[in-house]
């Protein structure tokens, strides 16, 4: 199965599948952040970047068999605005559409916010999933959360799996949860060297506290890892406080990658504060994987070639 990734950041979506559907080929990805491209390519040296997503000639792309992307979710975000489709990076899924239209792949995998789903009373969900329709495509779609697949972070995303109609797809299982057993704990980094233990009264001082609540505190280990304020800040400020040796400490950039399921250092060449932003903004990429099983399964189920 051939796939083209779009809105690729730091390649979320690539590790996710790699490991969960290594057959899969990527046939070339977007991305227009510098940052995000460096470290993408310091992994993916033979992918393409086709570049801005609303510059592609979908003549130009090879054909593929699945479509996938975390299309920009500022706009649907409980942070932001909210100003859904009306804001220009809400209407890049526009140009997904213009893909889709043209190529017209087997499968669509697509991931945002929580926060769309109920984004103008549930219209704008609706709006997008009657858009793909439209295309062609039959739409699964529901909300997963990090801390249900291994991972001890409250990261809620609405994924969207869909179906060409043709393929006679009936039914898509999203995967199920699996038990928290990991704590917290489990995801420290011994003696990280780029944290900061903090005083008290600098905690409130922090910019981006309470920004994104990116990266949520589901933990599991009591007082000594209690978490004081459990946010991270996409901006680039690491804002998520906890104990850790009796001192109020800060996430490191280590520690942020163990909670998205990114190998350790995935980000290491970049400065700390680009490290954690792109963190931020990326995807939980065994959810991705997770799903991205359950997608190789129902094609294989349905003889989809």
């Amino acid at each position: 199965m051939k796939y083209l990734s779009l809105f690729s950041g730091i390649g979320g979506f690539e590790v996710g599948i790699r490991n969960s559907a290594p057959e899969w080929e990527c046939i070339g990805y977007s991305e227009i952040n510098k940052n995000s491209i460096e470290v993408y390519k310091s992994h993916f040296p033979n992918h393409i970047n086709y570049g801005d997503i609303a510059k592609i000639q979908p003549d130009q792309i090879p054909d593929f068999d699945i479509l996938t992307g975390g299309f920009p979710c500022q706009s649907y975000s409980i942070a932001g605005l909210r100003r859904g489709l009306d804001d220009p990076r809400g209407q890049l899924f526009f140009e997904i559409l213009k893909i889709i239209s043209h190529k017209k792949p087997k499968c669509i995998f697509l991931e945002n916010v929580k926060g769309l789903a109920s984004h103008d009373d549930g219209q704008t969900r609706w709006y997008i999933e009657q858009k793909i329709r439209e295309c062609g495509y039959k739409v699964f779609s529901k909300v997963l959360n990090s801390a249900d697949y291994g991972i001890p972070h409250n990261r809620e995303r609405l994924y969207f799996v869909c179906f060409r109609n043709d393929l006679s797809v009936s039914e898509f299982n999203f995967p199920e949860a699996i038990p928290r057993y990991h704590s917290f704990k489990d995801f420290l980094e011994a003696n990280p060297p780029d944290y900061v233990f903090l005083k008290a009264h600098q905690i409130r001082k922090i910019k981006g506290i309470g920004a994104t609540n990116a990266f949520g505190g589901y933990l599991s280990d009591g007082l000594t890892y209690n978490c004081i304020t459990a946010s991270y800040s996409v901006d680039g400020g690491n804002s998520m406080k906890f104990f850790r040796e009796g001192k109020v400490s800060a996430l490191s950039a280590i520690e942020c990658e163990r909670l998205q399921a990114f190998p350790d250092n995935w980000t290491g060449i970049l400065p700390l504060r680009h490290r954690y932003k792109t963190l931020g903004n990326a995807v939980t990429t065994n959810v991705i994987g997770k799903i991205a099983e359950e997608i190789d399964f129902t094609i294989r189920k349905n003889k989809v070639v």
